[in-house]
């Protein structure tokens, strides 16, 4: 899962509204996971809890971890470049 400015998107025409669609029983996931880079360096993961947006440092994901979902927004243009990447959270580590 991902956050995208949808609304900020079809505003300024780079998507296009077609339809809409229901979606029950969705709950929104309680972490995420981000990578912690600073000056260049990887410091390790950021585990987002997004209840409280408390942030732990890990340096290597466990088994589960890996399966959680990028903690920020993306753009159009990043959106657009990790679909022409194939990007998926198996290579994401």
């Amino acid at each position: 899962m991902i956050f995208f400015p949808l609304s900020a998107a079809n505003n300024r025409n780079i998507v296009e509204w077609v339809s809409s669609y229901p979606v029950n029983n969705f709950d929104m996931p309680r972490f995420m996971r981000n990578s912690h880079i600073i000056r260049g360096e990887f410091l390790g993961w950021h585990i987002v809890d997004t209840e409280t947006l408390h942030r732990k440092l890990v340096k290597n994901l466990t088994t589960e971890q890996k399966k959680l979902s990028p903690y920020g927004i993306w753009n159009d243009t990043l959106l657009i470049e990790r679909l022409v990447d194939n990007w998926s959270l198996e290579k994401w580590s």
